[in-house]
């Protein structure tokens, strides 16, 4: 996904610089992220396709383009930079209609590329919810250097830590954190992705429930529905109560409306100010509504019915 996005936003970008038109800024030099599921172009991302979001400056009244210092060498964020003028609303017209004809250019001449690459993601998520799957969150990822610290605290008078001899690395005061802590850690039975979401009909608020599998069905994620009892595990489940498997091509919408926010511990620098995301950093739809269901960790069949 993001490596399409990196490829047609380059075809934004070279468009942009074969017709003369300087000023555009991409990756880091965007204020714009990636975490939020909530957008048009977002939305896109968690059901295998290519969302694009441009915004160009510009009003009716003509207006001036001032002289920023920093931004006059060209760099990876902004390859061509653009220098004080004065700049009219044509000129953002003009510099809208070449970033749309880009893209209608780059999907005409590599639309097998990116076909294939969405049935390429959809087969991964397929994939990944047949079979058990950890997902590599932040927090777990600073589990292990938790638990890596705590296993070798460092030595009196050593800010490095006593450790292994064979743990350290050349760089001072750095260890090398051993492989077995990614089993250890990241590998845990418990820590496994559900292969399955049930809503149980006999919860309190099930009109509310039934609102959020409508939510669901809207956004293309595939429902069924429990024409009998069944019991999953250790624990009966009554009839009507809804079932969202993850073996489907939507499985990143499916965990995003389930499962809690993780976004990672973001700082400018050590001990400085944390760096705020765009958009809403949670935003777990089945929290929001209420809506109480159980994670599955395991393969399960039962009397389930596809929802239309």
């Amino acid at each position: 996904m993001i490596t399409t996005l990196y490829a047609g936003g380059a075809a934004m970008n070279h468009r942009l610089n074969l017709e003369g038109k300087p000023g555009y800024t991409r990756l880091a030099g965007s204020v714009y992220s990636t975490w939020w599921n909530g957008g048009l172009r977002t939305t896109t991302y968690f059901h295998n396709m290519i969302g694009i979001l441009t915004e160009t400056i510009g009003s009716p009244t003509p207006m001036e383009v001032p002289l920023v210092p920093n931004r006059l060498l060209p760099n990876g964020a902004t390859p061509f930079p653009v220098t004080p003028q004065k700049w009219l609303y044509a000129q953002s017209i003009a510099y809208s209609v070449s970033m749309n004809y880009a893209v209608l250019d780059y999907a005409a001449r590599h639309r097998d590329t990116l076909l294939f690459g969405m049935w390429r993601m959809g087969r991964n998520a397929i994939e990944r919810g047949s079979r058990d799957h950890w997902t590599h969150y932040p927090s777990r990822i600073e589990a292990i250097k938790a638990a890596h610290q705590k296993d070798n605290p460092p030595a009196r008078g050593d800010a490095s830590g006593s450790g292994e001899a064979s743990e350290r690395t050349t760089a001072p005061g750095n260890r090398r954190i051993p492989a077995r802590y990614f089993e250890a850690v990241l590998r845990k039975p418990e820590l496994r992705d559900a292969r399955g979401y049930i809503v149980p009909a006999d919860q309190p608020d099930f009109p509310t429930a039934v609102k959020f599998v409508n939510a669901l069905l809207k956004t293309g994620i595939v429902v069924h529905r429990a024409t009998a009892e069944f019991t999953v595990g250790d624990k009966k489940y009554p009839a009507g109560s809804y079932v969202v498997k993850t073996d489907q091509a939507f499985r990143p919408h499916v965990l995003d409306m389930f499962e809690p926010q993780d976004h990672p511990n973001d700082f400018k620098y050590e001990g400085g100010p944390p760096v705020a995301p765009y958009d809403s950093a949670g935003w777990t739809l089945a929290f929001l509504m209420g809506v109480k269901f159980d994670r599955v960790l395991d393969a399960f069949e039962g009397p389930f019915a596809r929802l239309p």
